[in-house]
Formats: structure tokens, sequence, C-alpha cells
């Protein structure tokens, strides 16, 4: 018999600011900037991928990078563009999925 055993580590990612990026009031078709922070506070790197947006006919969300890593026990920038084609209240989803190295 060969004993075997194997162990998972995964980066620990935390985004700044949590839950929600605030535009405030925006006008139509004018775009407006925030930023996410992606701090990675393991000593693992991380990869991230922010996902594809599905409904894009009251809002387009554009990242200024889909892909890219945040090294360990560092912090990471992604400028996040939106621009309203509808006026009332707006909550577009956006996820982010992060991956190890």
């Amino acid at each position: 018999t060969i004993p075997i055993q194997a162990q998972c580590s995964v980066p620990t990612v935390s985004f700044e600011p949590h839950g929600t990026l605030n535009y405030g009031d925006v006008f139509i078709r004018y775009p407006f900037h925030q930023s996410l922070y992606l701090h990675n506070t393991s000593p693992l790197p991380a990869k991230f991928e922010v996902m594809p947006q599905e409904d894009k006919s009251r809002a387009e969300i554009e990242p200024d990078q889909w892909t890219g890593t945040v090294p360990p026990c560092a912090s990471h920038v992604i400028t996040v563009t939106l621009t309203a084609h509808a006026s009332g209240q707006l909550r577009i989803p956006m996820y982010v999925k992060i991956i190890g190295r």
C-alpha cells in the first residue's frame, strides 16, 4: 500500500468597497468610473476574472482589466466604468471569479 495525502490551498481575497460600488446619480450614455480594490491577504498569488455581463439593456459595466493577478500580501485596483442606458435606479450585478495560480 502507498499512503496518499493531498492539501489544497486557495488565496484569501477581499474587496473594497465590500458589497457594492455606489455611483450615485448618473447621466444616460455618460461613463462614470469607480475603483474596486482586491486585497490578497494570503501568502499565495491569486488570479481574478471579471465575468461577462449577461443583461446590458439598462446599463453596461466595463472593467479596465477583465483578468489579472494579485500578488501575495498585496492589493490590485480595477477601474469599473458604468454607462447607463435607462433612467431610474440601477442595480447591475458584477461577478469576479478568484482562483489560485
